[in-house]
């Protein structure tokens, strides 16, 4: 996120409750992020010291603690909320207010909230969420990211219809670092269509010209500003950390047997993919250094966690199956 562990507060940590057994699923399907922000759904005031110091409230689901409202302790205050993950679903902020929002912690993982007073971070594993109130820095705002991905794949004349989904639903999501891994995405997986077309490319290659979809993206991503840059620096730091907080919960939940760890496991490895797609990009404007040790943490728990994965239970998809054509030695990767 960019924020020096010296300026970080003393931290504050809540464990979540235990729920009875076989309850806890069922009541997290039932809350929904528009449930909570409406104001409908049972919620209990929480006290958190971190949050009044700098002007917020914080209200939590009945018995499913992690999904939170927040909302600014006086009407004429604003409350910005940052989630640094790409997770869909992850937080809500009502349509021309800017003083409530609902946040699932456990999707966020890392999440920064500012207010009047000041900034808190908040942390959430598999065990409860931390709070740290932040003191003697001004964090940036997020600067604004567009990236004209379909337009790219529409002058290749792409035909690849997996890569147009995933680009789309990432444009439709929205935002600095959905926007970001969108053009990282074309950049990293765009294919020829026929072989008339890879015949061009080569041609094209070999006579020192641009591809236009392969050099598209890497030309944008040279000319963009500074505090863009930064924006999806600090996001790509935080979606490490997020990602290494999932492969905790699969490392303590993956059993032989289908179940929840499987969805989590392919959420870590797009998450991780992506973020190959994005230092490729940040390389473009000599940006990526700052992410080699995140990744190297994130990469060393990785492999780890893939060595312990209960065999012939390690999920499979579309886009792990493509990493492992880009990436054949990666742990995010899976062949058939």
């Amino acid at each position: 996120m960019g924020i020096s562990v010296d300026s970080l507060g003393p931290s504050e940590a809540y464990p979540w409750p235990d729920l009875p057994a076989g309850e806890a699923t069922g009541v997290v399907a039932r809350v929904t992020l528009a449930a909570v922000l409406s104001g409908k759904t049972p919620m209990n005031p929480a006290t958190i010291p971190a949050l009044e110091q700098i002007g917020v409230r914080v209200e939590s689901a009945d018995r499913a603690p992690w999904n939170v409202r927040l909302s600014a302790s006086r009407p004429d205050d604003l409350l910005a909320v940052r989630v640094m993950s790409s997770t869909e679903g992850a937080w809500l902020a009502q349509s021309g207010k800017q003083d409530h929002a609902a946040v699932d912690l456990r999707k966020a993982g890392v999440v920064l909230i500012s207010a009047s007073r000041g900034e808190v971070m908040v942390a959430a594993d598999a065990d409860g969420v931390t709070f740290w109130t932040i003191s003697g820095v001004t964090v940036e705002p997020a600067a604004s990211v567009e990236a004209p991905a379909l337009r790219w794949l529409s002058e290749c004349g792409s035909a690849d219809e997996w890569l147009r989904s995933e680009v789309s639903q990432l444009l439709q999501r929205g935002g600095a670092w959905a926007n970001f891994v969108a053009a990282a995405i074309v950049a990293r997986y765009s294919a020829p269509a026929n072989t008339e077309i890879a015949t061009q490319w080569l041609e094209a290659t070999l006579a020192c010209r641009e591809v236009t979809v392969l050099a598209a993206p890497r030309r944008w991503a040279r000319q963009l500003q500074p505090v863009q840059v930064r924006t999806v620096q600090e996001l790509a730091c935080a979606e490490a950390t997020r990602l290494a907080l999932v492969l905790d919960d699969v490392s303590e939940t993956a059993v032989p047997e289908e179940g929840p760890w499987q969805s989590a496991w392919l959420d870590v490895c797009h998450g991780r993919d992506d973020l190959e797609g994005v230092c490729a990009l940040l390389r473009e404007a000599s940006a990526a250094g700052m992410l080699q040790k995140p990744l190297s943490r994130l990469d060393t728990t990785g492999q780890m966690v893939r060595r312990v994965l209960p065999s012939g239970f390690v999920p499979v998809d579309e886009r792990t199956r493509r990493a492992r054509n880009l990436s054949p030695d990666s742990w995010w990767s899976t062949a058939e």
